[in-house]
Protein backbone atom coordinates (compact mmCIF):
# COMPACT_ATOMS: atom_id res chain seq x y z
CA UNK A 1 0.00 0.00 0.00
CA UNK A 2 1.78 3.84 -0.61
CA UNK A 3 2.01 5.76 1.93
CA UNK A 4 0.52 9.46 1.86
CA UNK A 5 3.97 10.76 1.38
CA UNK A 6 4.07 9.45 -2.12
CA UNK A 7 1.16 11.58 -3.16
CA UNK A 8 1.01 14.98 -3.88
CA UNK A 9 0.24 16.25 0.22
CA UNK A 10 3.60 14.33 0.80
CA UNK A 11 5.48 16.22 -1.92
CA UNK A 12 3.82 19.55 -1.12
CA UNK A 13 4.93 19.16 2.50
CA UNK A 14 8.84 17.67 1.54
CA UNK A 15 9.20 20.85 -0.39
CA UNK A 16 9.18 23.09 2.37
CA UNK A 17 12.71 22.17 3.08
CA UNK A 18 13.58 22.76 -0.06
CA UNK A 19 16.63 24.69 -1.42
CA UNK A 20 15.44 27.28 -4.11
CA UNK A 21 18.90 28.30 -4.99
CA UNK A 22 19.43 23.97 -5.87
CA UNK A 23 17.75 24.83 -9.36
CA UNK A 24 19.40 28.38 -10.31
CA UNK A 25 22.22 27.10 -12.56
CA UNK A 26 22.90 27.83 -15.66
CA UNK A 27 23.11 24.56 -18.10
CA UNK A 28 24.63 26.19 -21.29
CA UNK A 29 27.37 24.07 -22.45
CA UNK A 30 26.09 21.79 -21.12
CA UNK A 31 24.43 18.23 -22.65
CA UNK A 32 21.47 15.84 -21.56
CA UNK A 33 19.88 12.86 -22.68
CA UNK A 34 16.17 11.70 -21.62
CA UNK A 35 14.27 8.32 -22.79
CA UNK A 36 10.68 9.04 -23.11
CA UNK A 37 11.40 12.64 -23.24
CA UNK A 38 7.94 13.82 -24.79
CA UNK A 39 5.41 12.70 -22.09
CA UNK A 40 4.81 12.76 -18.46
CA UNK A 41 7.32 13.58 -16.20
CA UNK A 42 10.04 13.21 -19.25
CA UNK A 43 7.95 16.03 -20.79
CA UNK A 44 8.63 18.06 -17.67
CA UNK A 45 12.33 17.55 -17.21
CA UNK A 46 12.72 18.20 -20.60
CA UNK A 47 11.38 21.71 -20.18
CA UNK A 48 13.38 22.84 -17.06
CA UNK A 49 16.29 21.95 -18.34
CA UNK A 50 15.98 23.81 -21.45
CA UNK A 51 14.45 26.65 -19.54
CA UNK A 52 18.31 26.65 -17.76
CA UNK A 53 20.37 26.32 -21.31
CA UNK A 54 20.63 22.92 -21.64
CA UNK A 55 21.41 21.20 -24.93
CA UNK A 56 18.76 18.53 -24.52
CA UNK A 57 18.52 15.00 -26.82
CA UNK A 58 14.64 13.66 -26.49
CA UNK A 59 14.79 9.85 -27.13
CA UNK A 60 11.02 9.04 -28.13
CA UNK A 61 9.34 6.44 -29.71
CA UNK A 62 7.92 8.52 -32.17
CA UNK A 63 9.03 11.46 -34.01
CA UNK A 64 6.84 14.16 -32.26
CA UNK A 65 8.36 17.34 -34.38
CA UNK A 66 5.08 18.86 -31.90
CA UNK A 67 6.66 18.52 -28.33
CA UNK A 68 9.67 19.56 -29.37
CA UNK A 69 8.66 22.89 -31.15
CA UNK A 70 6.63 23.30 -27.43
CA UNK A 71 9.96 23.00 -25.98
CA UNK A 72 12.03 25.38 -28.12
CA UNK A 73 9.44 28.00 -28.13
CA UNK A 74 8.21 27.90 -24.49
CA UNK A 75 11.91 28.23 -23.21
CA UNK A 76 13.31 30.11 -26.53
CA UNK A 77 16.31 27.27 -26.18
CA UNK A 78 17.16 26.08 -30.11
CA UNK A 79 19.08 23.59 -28.79
CA UNK A 80 16.62 20.61 -28.57
CA UNK A 81 17.36 17.78 -30.20
CA UNK A 82 15.05 14.71 -31.07
CA UNK A 83 15.95 11.02 -31.82
CA UNK A 84 13.52 8.28 -32.39
CA UNK A 85 14.47 5.09 -30.41
CA UNK A 86 12.18 2.14 -29.81
CA UNK A 87 13.61 0.54 -26.06
CA UNK A 88 12.43 -2.68 -26.89
CA UNK A 89 14.65 -3.10 -30.07
CA UNK A 90 18.20 -3.82 -28.79
CA UNK A 91 20.00 -3.53 -32.09
CA UNK A 92 18.43 -0.09 -32.62
CA UNK A 93 19.20 1.32 -28.69
CA UNK A 94 22.63 0.06 -29.84
CA UNK A 95 23.62 1.32 -33.07
CA UNK A 96 21.94 4.52 -32.13
CA UNK A 97 23.97 4.83 -29.00
CA UNK A 98 27.40 3.61 -31.38
CA UNK A 99 26.62 6.90 -33.50
CA UNK A 100 25.83 8.86 -31.18
CA UNK A 101 29.07 8.58 -29.34
CA UNK A 102 30.70 9.13 -32.33
CA UNK A 103 28.57 12.62 -33.49
CA UNK A 104 28.85 13.90 -29.46
CA UNK A 105 31.79 13.99 -27.74
CA UNK A 106 30.15 14.52 -23.88
CA UNK A 107 27.30 13.39 -22.45
CA UNK A 108 26.93 15.51 -18.94
CA UNK A 109 23.75 13.32 -18.05
CA UNK A 110 21.86 10.36 -19.24
CA UNK A 111 18.34 10.18 -17.58
CA UNK A 112 16.82 6.52 -18.16
CA UNK A 113 12.93 7.78 -17.56
CA UNK A 114 11.10 5.82 -20.31
CA UNK A 115 9.55 2.75 -18.82
CA UNK A 116 6.21 0.42 -19.87
CA UNK A 117 3.86 -1.99 -19.07
CA UNK A 118 3.07 -4.96 -21.72
CA UNK A 119 -0.13 -6.87 -19.94
CA UNK A 120 0.36 -9.95 -22.62
CA UNK A 121 3.57 -12.05 -23.15
CA UNK A 122 4.84 -10.93 -26.27
CA UNK A 123 8.43 -11.64 -27.51
CA UNK A 124 10.89 -9.39 -29.70
CA UNK A 125 12.10 -10.13 -32.76
CA UNK A 126 15.68 -10.98 -30.85
CA UNK A 127 13.99 -13.38 -28.35
CA UNK A 128 13.25 -10.88 -25.44
CA UNK A 129 9.81 -10.66 -23.58
CA UNK A 130 8.65 -7.23 -24.40
CA UNK A 131 8.89 -5.86 -20.72
CA UNK A 132 12.23 -7.31 -20.24
CA UNK A 133 13.53 -5.63 -23.60
CA UNK A 134 11.98 -2.17 -23.33
CA UNK A 135 13.35 -1.91 -19.07
CA UNK A 136 15.67 -3.96 -18.49
CA UNK A 137 18.06 -4.79 -22.03
CA UNK A 138 17.57 -1.20 -23.06
CA UNK A 139 18.60 1.37 -20.59
CA UNK A 140 21.47 -1.49 -20.43
CA UNK A 141 22.67 -1.66 -23.30
CA UNK A 142 21.84 2.20 -24.15
CA UNK A 143 23.93 3.17 -20.90
CA UNK A 144 26.44 0.74 -21.54
CA UNK A 145 27.15 1.95 -24.81
CA UNK A 146 27.13 5.44 -24.07
CA UNK A 147 28.90 5.51 -20.49
CA UNK A 148 32.98 5.18 -22.27
CA UNK A 149 31.46 9.07 -23.51
CA UNK A 150 30.01 9.81 -20.40
CA UNK A 151 33.07 8.63 -18.45
CA UNK A 152 35.71 10.92 -20.29
CA UNK A 153 32.90 13.69 -19.79
CA UNK A 154 33.72 16.18 -16.53
CA UNK A 155 30.86 16.03 -13.96
CA UNK A 156 28.42 13.43 -15.58
CA UNK A 157 25.31 11.35 -14.31
CA UNK A 158 22.88 8.62 -14.66
CA UNK A 159 19.86 9.10 -13.71
CA UNK A 160 17.36 6.09 -13.07
CA UNK A 161 13.81 6.47 -12.98
CA UNK A 162 12.48 4.08 -10.96
CA UNK A 163 8.79 3.26 -8.87
CA UNK A 164 7.53 2.22 -5.35
CA UNK A 165 6.79 -0.75 -6.72
CA UNK A 166 10.66 -2.36 -6.61
CA UNK A 167 10.02 -2.76 -2.97
CA UNK A 168 8.50 -6.45 -3.13
CA UNK A 169 10.68 -7.63 -6.04
CA UNK A 170 13.87 -9.21 -5.24
CA UNK A 171 16.48 -10.53 -8.06
CA UNK A 172 15.52 -13.59 -9.66
CA UNK A 173 18.07 -15.13 -11.76
CA UNK A 174 16.03 -17.97 -12.95
CA UNK A 175 13.79 -16.56 -15.14
CA UNK A 176 15.26 -13.08 -15.78
CA UNK A 177 13.63 -13.11 -19.55
CA UNK A 178 10.21 -13.99 -17.96
CA UNK A 179 9.78 -16.99 -19.70
CA UNK A 180 8.43 -19.08 -17.25
CA UNK A 181 5.96 -16.90 -15.30
CA UNK A 182 2.72 -18.47 -14.90
CA UNK A 183 0.70 -16.82 -14.98
CA UNK A 184 2.23 -14.01 -16.82
CA UNK A 185 1.90 -10.53 -15.35
CA UNK A 186 2.89 -7.49 -16.94
CA UNK A 187 3.25 -5.52 -13.62
CA UNK A 188 5.19 -8.21 -11.92
CA UNK A 189 7.44 -7.71 -14.79
CA UNK A 190 7.60 -4.49 -14.74
CA UNK A 191 8.52 -4.55 -11.51
CA UNK A 192 11.20 -7.25 -11.35
CA UNK A 193 12.90 -4.63 -14.26
CA UNK A 194 12.79 -1.92 -11.65
CA UNK A 195 14.66 -4.01 -9.27
CA UNK A 196 17.38 -5.07 -11.78
CA UNK A 197 17.60 -1.05 -12.79
CA UNK A 198 18.48 -0.25 -9.23
CA UNK A 199 21.10 -3.28 -9.57
CA UNK A 200 22.61 -1.84 -12.23
CA UNK A 201 23.02 1.33 -10.56
CA UNK A 202 24.95 -0.01 -7.95
CA UNK A 203 27.08 -2.45 -9.68
CA UNK A 204 27.89 0.56 -12.57
CA UNK A 205 29.67 2.43 -9.68
CA UNK A 206 32.58 0.13 -9.25
CA UNK A 207 33.16 0.22 -12.75
CA UNK A 208 32.83 3.86 -13.37
CA UNK A 209 34.08 5.51 -9.98
CA UNK A 210 33.82 9.27 -12.32
CA UNK A 211 30.09 9.01 -13.02
CA UNK A 212 27.84 9.77 -10.32
CA UNK A 213 24.81 7.31 -10.43
CA UNK A 214 21.36 7.90 -8.82
CA UNK A 215 18.16 6.28 -8.94
CA UNK A 216 14.70 7.76 -7.81
CA UNK A 217 10.82 7.22 -7.49
CA UNK A 218 8.76 10.35 -8.14
CA UNK A 219 5.77 9.13 -6.02
CA UNK A 220 2.32 8.97 -7.35
CA UNK A 221 2.32 10.82 -10.31
CA UNK A 222 -0.39 11.80 -13.46
CA UNK A 223 1.13 10.08 -15.99
CA UNK A 224 0.09 7.78 -18.81
CA UNK A 225 2.05 5.57 -17.63
CA UNK A 226 0.36 5.82 -13.97
CA UNK A 227 -3.08 4.72 -15.87
CA UNK A 228 -1.48 1.18 -17.20
CA UNK A 229 -0.42 0.72 -13.36
CA UNK A 230 -3.66 1.55 -11.80
CA UNK A 231 -5.98 1.77 -14.18
CA UNK A 232 -8.63 4.70 -15.04
CA UNK A 233 -11.17 4.15 -12.04
CA UNK A 234 -8.73 4.38 -9.87
CA UNK A 235 -6.92 7.38 -11.06
CA UNK A 236 -10.12 9.68 -11.31
CA UNK A 237 -11.00 8.94 -8.19
CA UNK A 238 -7.50 9.54 -7.17
CA UNK A 239 -7.56 12.95 -9.27
CA UNK A 240 -10.66 14.02 -8.08
CA UNK A 241 -9.53 14.06 -4.18
CA UNK A 242 -6.17 15.80 -5.81
CA UNK A 243 -3.91 13.75 -4.35
CA UNK A 244 -1.80 12.75 -7.64
CA UNK A 245 1.49 14.85 -8.29
CA UNK A 246 1.39 16.92 -11.16
CA UNK A 247 3.96 15.71 -13.54
CA UNK A 248 6.24 18.68 -12.41
CA UNK A 249 6.39 17.24 -9.01
CA UNK A 250 7.04 14.30 -10.12
CA UNK A 251 9.93 15.20 -11.98
CA UNK A 252 11.41 17.37 -9.69
CA UNK A 253 14.03 15.27 -8.10
CA UNK A 254 14.94 13.97 -11.39
CA UNK A 255 15.62 18.16 -12.34
CA UNK A 256 17.30 18.59 -8.84
CA UNK A 257 19.80 14.94 -10.26
CA UNK A 258 20.23 16.59 -13.09
CA UNK A 259 21.69 19.93 -12.20
CA UNK A 260 22.13 20.58 -7.86
CA UNK A 261 25.92 21.39 -7.34
CA UNK A 262 25.38 19.65 -4.11
CA UNK A 263 24.34 16.31 -5.62
CA UNK A 264 27.83 15.84 -7.15
CA UNK A 265 28.80 15.72 -3.51
CA UNK A 266 26.69 12.80 -2.07
CA UNK A 267 28.11 9.35 -2.31
CA UNK A 268 27.26 7.78 -5.52
CA UNK A 269 24.48 4.70 -6.25
CA UNK A 270 21.66 6.51 -3.64
CA UNK A 271 18.18 6.21 -3.66
CA UNK A 272 15.75 9.55 -3.36
CA UNK A 273 12.17 10.81 -3.39
CA UNK A 274 11.88 14.50 -2.79
CA UNK A 275 15.08 15.15 -2.80
CA UNK A 276 16.05 12.81 0.16
CA UNK A 277 17.56 9.47 0.62
CA UNK A 278 15.52 6.61 0.68
CA UNK A 279 15.94 3.15 0.86
CA UNK A 280 16.50 0.63 -1.64
CA UNK A 281 15.16 -1.99 0.41
CA UNK A 282 11.93 -2.17 3.06
CA UNK A 283 13.40 -3.49 6.08
CA UNK A 284 10.47 -6.07 6.72
CA UNK A 285 10.86 -7.52 3.45
CA UNK A 286 13.90 -9.84 2.12
CA UNK A 287 14.87 -8.05 -1.27
CA UNK A 288 18.40 -7.78 -1.10
CA UNK A 289 20.58 -9.67 -2.92
CA UNK A 290 23.85 -11.41 -2.09
CA UNK A 291 27.34 -9.62 -4.15
CA UNK A 292 27.74 -12.17 -6.21
CA UNK A 293 23.81 -12.52 -7.25
CA UNK A 294 24.45 -9.16 -8.10
CA UNK A 295 27.47 -9.85 -10.31
CA UNK A 296 25.63 -12.70 -11.73
CA UNK A 297 22.98 -10.12 -13.23
CA UNK A 298 25.72 -8.08 -14.76
CA UNK A 299 27.72 -11.33 -16.21
CA UNK A 300 23.96 -12.07 -17.89
CA UNK A 301 22.82 -8.75 -19.02
CA UNK A 302 26.28 -8.06 -20.59
CA UNK A 303 26.79 -11.74 -22.29
CA UNK A 304 22.91 -10.46 -23.90
CA UNK A 305 24.22 -7.24 -24.85
CA UNK A 306 27.79 -9.17 -26.80
CA UNK A 307 25.24 -10.90 -28.18
CA UNK A 308 23.36 -8.26 -29.67
CA UNK A 309 26.36 -6.46 -30.73
CA UNK A 310 27.35 -9.58 -32.48
CA UNK A 311 24.24 -9.24 -34.53
CA UNK A 312 24.40 -5.60 -35.19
Amino acid sequence: MEKLTDFKPGFLAASKNFDENDLKVDLSGKSFMLTGANTGIGKSVTMELAKRGGTVHMLCQYADEETRKEVVEKTGNENIHLHVLELSKPREVYEFATKFAKDWKELHVLVNNAADIVYTREITDFGFEQNFAINTMGPYLLTKTLLPTINKTPGSRVIMVSTGGVYPEKLNLSDLNNEHMEPFDGHDCYTRSKRQQLIMTEMWVKEYPNVHFSAMRPGITDTPLLYKFLGLRVIERARGKGKLRAPEQGADTVVWLCVAEKVAQQPSAQFYLDRSVISMHKPELDTDSPLEEKQQLMRTLEKLADDVRRDA
